[in-house]
């Protein structure tokens, strides 16, 4: 019964938007269907499995470089020319912040450019555009939490508790991989009840309005918010877990750029074969209540992923156990029904987030 009501919520939402849609979109903007599935790539039609490959090979990636007598020179080379202070500080600042840029600013060129086509083909509202005008008020917002909060806390984190820097300190394989899997585990339970109790009526408008003024997702909005937040949800969990367990400095500035690059693709607005898809953060501001975390295991607890799965289940039906066409086709509806949304909306309310979605005015990350 669940996956009939969410199936018909959405579908009669979406058709008349999607004919309206295909009317403004330019031809050559469409976005093209998905071939069968005999001729497509494996991962395309599997991409849960491809998204572990994706993390995997960045996880890989980073045990083979600690493990290699080049780091550990560079790790020497840092500790002899360098305070433990600036590379905690200063060091961990500019890398993190240049890996933010640059994963969020690859998204940004082809949002602006829709080039290359195989990267755009995939963007899940390609009918809304995102100005250079609102990119530039994007990332004065993602500019000023970098410089106002993230700084300090790294900055205070260097002067009270600094991670060794030495190469003698560096951990094992298993033991970074577990650093990184306490620190997942930390964001998932302080992001889902931070984000949670951020919809409370009460609190959204001051505190969580601002993350959902952009109704069409981009990656560089991953951090389009207020200080609150910033620093409640999206840093305190990781930094928290790291204070208490203490790692080299590698493996925390390696777990901030990997928290980073996961939370740009599930913003991105790209359901991307080979990344991290946006499927459960677009359903989130679709439906207010549910997916409130970044994983999935607590929605799952708490059930607030019901509508959810019901809906990916019944797309799953539909395309015949074809992961990737039924993300695809799941989101494309989702899609065709914000735009629509927005077509009927009076303009002063345009871009507001969570108005016109059923809510009391909310909506989510």
């Amino acid at each position: 019964m669940a996956t009939a009501t969410t199936t018909a919520t959405i579908d009669s939402r979406s058709a008349t938007a999607t004919a309206t849609a295909k009317q403004a979109a330019p031809e050559k903007e469409q976005r093209p269907q998905l071939p069968p599935r005999s001729k497509r790539w494996w991962p395309v039609s599997n991409p849960r499995p491809t998204q572990a490959i994706f993390d995997l090979v960045l996880l890989g990636a980073f045990i083979a470089w600690q493990r290699s007598s080049t780091a550990h020179n560079f790790y020497s080379s840092l500790a002899a020319r360098y305070s433990v202070f600036d590379i905690n500080a200063y060091g961990a600042f500019g890398i993190t912040t240049l890996v933010y840029w640059a994963v969020a600013g690859l998204f940004a060129i082809v949002d602006l450019t829709h080039w290359p086509d195989i990267v755009f083909r995939y963007k899940v509202q390609p009918f809304e555009k995102v100005t250079i005008k609102e990119y530039a008020k994007i990332a004065k917002v993602a500019a000023k939490n970098q410089l106002f909060v993230v700084g300090p806390l790294l900055a205070g984190q260097a002067y009270l508790a600094p991670y060794p820097v030495e190469a003698s300190a560096v951990p094992g394989s298993w033991a970074t991989l577990g650093y990184i899997a306490a620190s997942i585990a930390a964001i998932e339970v302080g992001f889902y009840y931070v984000h949670k109790t951020m919809h409370n009526p009460r609190l959204y408008a001051r505190y969580h309005k601002q993350h959902h003024e952009f109704t069409a997702p981009v990656g560089l909005a991953a951090t389009y918010c207020g200080v609150v937040e910033h620093l409640t949800s999206n840093l305190a969990p990781n930094a928290i877990a790291m204070a208490l367990l203490r790692p080299h400095w590698s493996v925390a500035t390696f777990t901030f750029c990997f928290l980073e690059i996961s939370t740009v693709c599930a913003h991105s607005g790209y359901n991307l074969p080979w990344a991290r898809s946006s499927l459960r953060h677009d359903y989130h501001h679709f439906k207010f209540d549910v997916n409130y975390g970044p994983i999935g295991v607590l929605d799952a607890i708490h059930r607030t992923d019901t509508s959810y799965r019901a809906a990916l289940s019944d797309a799953l039906a539909r395309a015949k156990g074809d992961a990737g066409r039924a993300r695809s086709e799941l989101l494309s509806r989702l899609a065709a029904w914000e735009n629509g949304a927005r077509e009927d909306e009076p303009a002063a309310t345009k871009k507001v987030g969570p108005v016109g979605r059923g809510d009391s005015g909310s909506d989510s990350d």
